[in-house]
C-alpha cells in the first residue's frame, strides 16, 4: 500500500479513536514528523540502554525510537487502547503492554531496575487524577538518576 494511503488510514483510525474516547487518546491526530524530531533531538542514543514509551498510539514515535536506538537497547511500549495496541504489535513485532502504570512491574519481570529514557504521549490533563498519580509515581521510581523524561 502506498505510504500516503497508509498515513491517511492511520489518521482516520486515530480520529475515530479520539472521538470515541477523548480521555483515553488525548490527541486528534498522530504526532507529526516535526514533533517527533523535536522530542528526540536531545537524546544521546549511545547512552540509552532502556527506553519506555507511554501512549504509543499508531507508533509514529515508536518507529523513530526503533530507528535511532542501539540494537542492544531495550524498548518497552505501552498503549492502552486495544485496536491501536494490536496495530502496533502487527507493525513493529514488539510486545506492546496495555497500561503505563505497569512499567515498574514489567521492569521487575525483565530483571531491570531503571530506564534511561521515558517518552510520553499520555494526555495527563484529561486522565483521571489517580491514573496520572500512578503513572508519575512509576516514572519517579523507574527513571534513572541521569535519565531523560520527554512528554508532549
Amino acid at each position: 500500500m502506498p505510504q500516503v494511503d497508509q498515513n491517511i488510514k492511520e489518521k482516520m483510525l486515530f480520529i475515530k479513536k479520539f472521538v470515541a474516547e477523548p480521555r483515553m487518546i488525548g490527541n486528534i491526530t498522530p504526532s507529526s514528523p516535526q514533533l517527533v524530531a523535536s522530542m528526540l533531538c536531545n537524546v544521546d542514543w549511545d547512552k540509552i540502554g532502556c527506553i519506555a514509551e507511554f501512549g504509543a498510539g499508531t507508533g509514529v514515535v515508536t518507529k523513530a525510537i526503533m530507528k535511532n536506538k542501539l540494537p542492544q537497547s531495550r524498548l518497552f511500549v505501552f498503549e492502552i487502547e486495544d485496536d491501536l495496541r494490536q496495530k502496533l504489535i502487527r507493525d513493529t513485532g514488539l510486545d506492546i503492554y496495555d497500561d503505563a502504570r505497569r512499567l515498574p512491574h514489567v521492569l521487575r519481570e525483565e530483571r531491570l531496575r531503571k530506564v534511561d529514557l521515558i517518552v510520553s504521549g499520555l494526555p495527563y490533563a484529561v486522565l483521571p487524577q489517580e491514573v496520572t498519580a500512578a503513572v508519575l509515581d512509576g516514572i519517579s521510581r523507574t527513571l534513572a538518576e541521569d535519565g531523560m523524561f520527554v512528554a508532549f
